[in-house]
């Protein structure tokens, strides 16, 4: 039994609104969120991906060919199970 007290707060969502699946944050219901809501709920129902190994707007460091530091944002990453999100 858990000691969280449970909420009956009612979320309301215009039209062009989504949940995300992953963060719980209301987002633009455009092609390319329904594409990534899509991804990561078959990730994670068809495939057994849990949601805590994965992170949305994901941003990671490299270097590129000539050595410069570069930097990337990704839409998703999907860790190895329990591994930490981090550059």
């Amino acid at each position: 039994m858990t000691n969280t007290p449970e909420t009956n707060e009612e979320i309301v969502l215009n039209d062009n609104q989504i949940i995300c699946a992953l963060t719980d944050a209301i987002k633009p219901a455009k092609s390319k969120e329904l594409t990534l809501q899509s991804l990561i709920a078959m990730l994670n129902e068809e495939y057994g991906f849990e949601m805590s190994d994965m992170e949305r707007d994901f941003t990671f460091a490299y270097s590129d060919q000539e050595g410069k530091n570069k930097r990337q944002k990704i839409d998703l990453a999907v860790f190895e199970e329990s591994r930490l999100h981090f550059e």
